[in-house]
């Protein structure tokens, strides 16, 4: 259907008509606020009666003949009125869905005076505080020589740059490093331990924060991925299964997606990236064969966190009860010997003595007994019931 705009009474007094498909840029303000009313009318009324216990405004609905409509004095209010609805339900959405930094952060944004746009803050919200990790390079046990060589490549420029801020471009940390291995081998806590170490500020880039529906929105997060990371460095980005994220590049990849994969690999090395930055890029994954091999150019470290040894679960072990009533004359290494490359089952064994300790408790009482020390046998029993279980679950696949 063809409506017509009038804009009024001209010098010869006569209404001139304006097509809907016409130049826009020959309308006024007010027939560009009629035209913006005409066309959202149906959404505007919804959105004002939607919302009418709270609104602002209420939209007064307009005069519609059969092919145009009629000039009158309210109109222009009504126009206004409609617009300010859509504003102040667009705004009121943005509020309830927006993402904020947390409070650690607002309060060193506000002392260093550094301003985020809301790109930023959606990233910022992502920001954890090297503070509150509970995670060190004592908790870690196995990884001695994958730790020694970070605390050399990454924590010691990071800590000490009046030895490695020289014209040296040797001694400058790497701008990636891929941890890849098995799942459950620690290399999270690496990347945790790392943050934790060097005092520096750590991005978990989820995948789900920089994906959006709207064209154009996602690039502009990846943007806001490394300039809230240059404003806040040092800093550490880690992106946990990378592969998901940046995998290979095929001719049959969505446009965006492809878009972003480039956008985020200009902004890493590029020609606007800055070589003296202190920003680390850390991804982990499973499936390093899947990484774009221009990813895997960007991270030249690669470490390999394999399962660990009998050596390695004992240091394992050492860490897991250092904080549990263990008895005495356990020994570590035949345990380690016993447990084989089985996940630690020490959750399995604490809870023998806690069954021991509630089957007193109905004997004598409550507060009369304590929790016995765990012992090689508890372990042993924790093995055995793990391996019954893991019959079974191979049970049910096969069934």
């Amino acid at each position: 259907m063809r409506c017509i705009l009038y804009s009024g009474e001209g010098k010869s007094g006569a209404q001139t008509p304006y097509p809907l498909l016409c130049n826009r840029s020959k309308l006024s303000l007010h027939n560009k606020l009629r035209l913006f009313v005409l066309c959202t009318h149906p959404i505007i009324t919804y959105a004002s009666t939607a919302w009418a216990y709270d609104s602002p405004a209420m939209v007064s609905s307009l005069q519609v003949r059969q092919n145009k409509v009629l000039p009158f004095k309210g109109a222009l209010l009504a126009n206004i009125a409609a617009f300010l609805v859509c504003k102040w339900t667009l705004e009121r959405y943005a509020e309830k869905t927006s993402r904020s930094p947390p409070p650690f952060l607002k309060e060193y944004l506000s002392k260093k005076k550094i301003k985020l746009n809301k790109y930023e803050e959606t990233i910022a919200s992502e920001v954890a505080d090297p503070l509150t990790l509970n995670i060190s390079w004592n908790d870690i046990g196995g990884l001695d020589t994958i730790m020694a060589s970070l605390q050399e490549i990454i924590v010691l420029p990071l800590c000490r740059p009046d030895i490695f801020n020289g014209k040296s471009k040797l001694l400058l940390p790497p701008k990636g490093i891929l941890l890849y291995g098995k799942p459950g081998c620690g290399k999270t806590l690496v990347a945790k331990a790392i943050a934790k170490e060097s005092s520096c500020f750590f991005i978990n880039l989820r995948i789900s924060t920089i994906m959006e529906k709207w064209y154009g929105e996602s690039q502009k997060l990846v943007n806001a991925v490394f300039t809230l990371a240059t404003k806040l460095q040092p800093c550490i980005i880690f992106i946990d299964e990378i592969d998901s994220f940046l995998r290979e590049r095929a001719t049959n990849d969505h446009e965006s997606t492809a878009m972003m994969k480039a956008q985020f690999m200009s902004l890493w090395d590029g020609l606007e990236s800055e070589t003296s930055s202190k920003l680390i890029i850390i991804g982990a994954t499973n499936r390093p064969q899947d990484i774009d091999s221009a990813i895997r150019r960007r991270m030249p470290l690669m470490f390999h966190v394999d399962l660990p040894d009998a050596s390695q679960r004992e240091a394992i072990l050492r860490i897991l009860l250092r904080n549990e009533p263990v008895d005495p004359q356990l020994n570590f290494t035949s345990l380690s010997l016993c447990l084989g490359p089985n996940p630690p089952v020490g959750r399995l064994a604490a809870m023998h003595t806690v069954r021991d300790y509630l089957k007193d408790e109905k004997l004598f009482g409550p507060h009369k007994t304590k929790r016995r020390l765990i012992k090689f046998e508890d372990f042993k029993k924790a093995l055995e019931e793990f391996e019954r279980s893991r019959q079974l679950s191979s049970f049910i696949q096969s069934w």
